[in-house]
């Protein structure tokens, strides 16, 4: 008679995709702590690439060879893939980057490997996504909205505040109105649509040439933004005083 065989716990497969909704700048931190997350997987893995010239590199079973591309302006990397694990491997892992979409994440496998791989991808999306994530992504409804309800809320406050009896915060909403701040802080929101790709971009591959370029659009934001906000600053403060000192 055979003896009986002890059989092991049966491990459920799953599958677990995930689309982030975020803009993310991967540089040569994020590149390493990936690479950290994918190995520990224990898989073997590889990187495929696509530059803007329509050049397509396969394959790149080294870190230090997604490094050593130069991506310059006119071969800029616009499609990354990450993957773990060959076709025949229990677990299998996908991490797929563009320009012009969300960052995805495609994890097969034993319930409890997946489980942890997609925890560890969660933290190191984390990490890559940059202060201005919800601007980036921003639809343009959103944007329209905001400029019209700028609008109709100062027109209206014109058309039903009496200036002779308004009290000081409420003759400052006339004030804007009357010296163009809301025509200013419409100008504001549609330029920044207009540029928001170029300053924001919902995707910088930050090695190489792209650092270069990425450290230019951190000037701008940072310089712009903080010349923006200190008018927009003194605009206000001018209307206040200029409500609360009117008699």
């Amino acid at each position: 008679m055979p003896s009986p065989t002890v059989g092991r716990p049966y491990s459920r497969h799953v599958r677990k995709e995930t689309d982030y909704n975020i803009a993310f700048v991967l540089d040569d931190d994020g590149l390493r702590r990936l690479d950290e997350v994918l190995r520990s997987s224990g898989l073997p893995i590889s990187y495929s690439l696509r530059l803007s010239d329509g050049t397509t590199t396969d394959n790149y079973e080294n870190l230090d060879a997604v490094r050593a591309l130069a991506n310059s302006s006119r071969r800029s990397v616009e499609y990354f893939q990450a993957t773990a694990g060959a076709w025949n491997s229990p677990t299998q892992c996908e991490v797929t980057m563009r320009n012009w979409g969300p960052l995805e994440t495609d994890v097969r496998g034993p319930e409890a490997s997946v489980a942890t791989l997609t925890n560890r991808l969660d933290e190191w999306a984390e990490g890559i996504h940059p202060w201005y994530s919800r601007l980036a992504t921003m639809p343009l409804g959103l944007i329209v909205f905001m400029v019209v309800w700028t609008g109709t809320i100062f027109v209206t406050a014109t058309f039903w505040i009496p200036s002779s009896t308004a009290e000081p915060l409420l003759r400052a909403a006339l004030n804007f109105q009357q010296t163009g701040i809301v025509s200013i802080l419409q100008l504001v929101l549609m330029a920044g649509w207009a540029v928001r790709g170029k300053l924001f971009p919902r995707a910088a591959f930050a090695w190489g040439g792209g650092a270069k370029r990425e450290a230019r659009r951190a000037f701008w934001r940072n310089w712009g933004g903080g010349t923006l906000v200190t008018v927009l600053l003194g605009l206000l403060v001018a209307a206040i005083w200029r409500a609360i000192a009117t008699p």
